[in-house]
């Protein structure tokens, strides 16, 4: 299942830059990451793998491994998660709009037995959205923390 997401910010992009560059910063905007804990590599470099201890939405308590591929200094990073049999590739690029805002797009690959593939067909709305609700949360938290730090 591919899909590709995008939330407009309003923050510069330098800001973006350097809140995307910090793994640890994604229990800011996802609020289902309890726990990070590094395996590999410098956190969030290109090499480096990590393990979040997730609580979904319904309470259950899942892990899932990320490996961050590519981390380039324009921002455009991938990476490959993995939990339960499905596995997650992701290329997100934050580019800047000619107004001074980020717009975030991230390409979503989703892997997984045929079985499971045909199951996640009907469940890909809800999967969608709820990237999406992420994608938001991280744009609204990008765009406060800009105005905190600029004094806006």
């Amino acid at each position: 299942m591919k899909f590709t997401l995008e939330v407009l910010v309003d923050a510069p992009l330098d800001h973006v830059l350097a809140l995307l560059a910090d793994p640890e910063h994604s229990k800011q905007w996802q609020p289902e990451i309890q726990d990070i804990q590094w395996l590999s590599g410098t956190p969030g470099a290109a090499g480096s793998t990590c393990r979040y201890h997730l609580r979904l939405p319904n309470g259950r308590n899942v892990t899932a491994d990320e490996t961050f591929i590519r981390r380039d200094p324009d921002g455009t990073e991938e990476s490959v998660g993995v939990t339960n049999g499905i596995e997650c590739r992701m290329l997100g690029r934050p580019l800047p709009t000619p107004d001074g805002r980020v717009c975030w797009i991230v390409e979503h690959d989703l892997r997984m037995h045929p079985i499971r593939a045909a199951v996640a067909f009907f469940f890909s709305p809800l999967v969608r959205r709820q990237s999406q609700t992420q994608f938001d949360r991280f744009a609204a938290w990008a765009e406060l923390t800009h105005k905190d730090r600029s004094g806006v």
